[in-house]
């Protein structure tokens, strides 16, 4: 998340991190309902930088806001193509839950 605010030279600069972030595509490429826009192996969503991924099952999802503040990474034996509702349900959870703990902490 550091790579967010651009702070981290971890792995890359901080301007390589602004690029990784960076929307890559023109205005109206990617479909609304889907994302305002792609980074580098990173989906955009308003204030929202996520990563999806799964394999045979198990799939994986890392979120966190653009700010770099706050994030969470779910990583499930379940493999969301044999039951997206119920994967979809179970990232709805985990996100609430965050949600509820940054509000109180």
């Amino acid at each position: 998340m550091k790579g967010a605010r651009e702070s981290s030279g971890a792995l890359f600069s901080g301007a390589g991190y602004g690029i990784l972030f960076a929307a890559q595509l023109a205005d109206g490429i990617v479909p609304p309902d889907f994302a305002d826009n792609h980074g580098i192996f990173w989906i955009r969503k308003g204030n929202t930088i996520l990563h999806s991924g799964a394999s045979l099952g198990v799939s994986t999802h890392l979120e966190f806001d653009a700010s770099g503040k706050s994030g969470y990474a779910l990583m499930t034996n379940m493999d969301a193509s044999f039951d997206p509702a119920g994967y979809q349900e179970v990232a709805r959870l985990v996100r609430q839950a965050v949600e509820e703990f940054l509000e109180a902490n």
